[in-house]
């Protein structure tokens, strides 16, 4: 047992841990720091096959190397893990692959996807509400450097797009995308790039980016973002 004494630090030790850190088994009690073994990730694809985090470049961020690093990536975002920093390093085939959007409204994705101007093809999303590659963002999102080919769509019902919608206020930033690909919608706000700026309460940044596919839905769909605020930048886009 450790002895508890003014100034003394106590520390826990489990009987092991997981890759990702997690404790297992049993917990002891130590005044001693110690630094846990924790066993090396098994990544497969980009993935792990032991705990599912996604492996890392030297600078933190997740690595998007194919379309089970992709699916993962949005796994984990509505898992409760939004603040993900996300680079693609390859081109990504979706052929056959289902795909749920990354993001919900009581998990909105607020970290950075880096497309590195990769193209995502064969992608087709099916969905209701707020379908997108990415569903829902809020404020410090930044999305960035990425094609989706004319060989992806996306059909939902209301605030469909690249990105389905915002939630909450602040700032959102949203650059260099372009979607060649048809976006369908049975309701409102339909559009190529941003369903919606829900309430107006975002303030967007959307710059130098393009859409040349069909968009079909109802009032207030547009090519680019169907709604928002006075305070928010399209720039270059088209």
């Amino acid at each position: 047992m450790p002895i508890a004494k003014e100034g003394a630090k106590i520390y826990t030790q489990a009987e092991s841990y997981t890759c990702d850190g997690k404790p297992q088994g049993s917990t002891t009690y130590t005044n001693e720091e110690t630094t846990p073994a924790m066993p090396a990730h098994e990544f497969e694809d980009g993935v792990c096959k032991n705990c599912g985090n996604l492996a890392t470049d030297k600078e933190g961020y997740c690595m998007i190397i194919g379309a089970k690093s992709l699916t993962q990536f949005a796994k984990l975002v509505n898992e409760g893990k939004g603040d993900m920093k996300v680079r693609m390093y390859k081109d990504v085939d979706m052929e056959g692959v289902d795909y749920a959007p990354a993001g919900t409204q009581s998990s909105p994705f607020n970290g950075e996807f880096d497309g590195q101007f990769h193209v995502i093809s064969n992608l087709t999303i099916n969905g209701g509400d707020y379908t997108g590659l990415i569903g829902v963002i809020t404020d410090g999102a930044i999305i960035t450097n990425l094609v989706l080919d004319k060989s992806c769509s996306i059909n939902g019902n209301a605030f469909v797009g690249v990105i389905g919608g915002t939630n909450g206020s602040g700032n959102v930033y949203i650059s260099n995308i372009g979607n060649e690909g048809n976006v369908t919608g049975t309701a409102q706000n339909v559009c190529g790039i941003l369903g919606v700026d829900m309430g107006g309460s975002m303030n967007l940044n959307i710059t130098n980016c393009y859409v040349t596919g069909a968009i079909k839905g109802a009032r207030e769909s547009a090519t680019i973002c169907g709604w928002s605020n006075g305070s928010s930048i399209v720039e270059n886009c088209w």
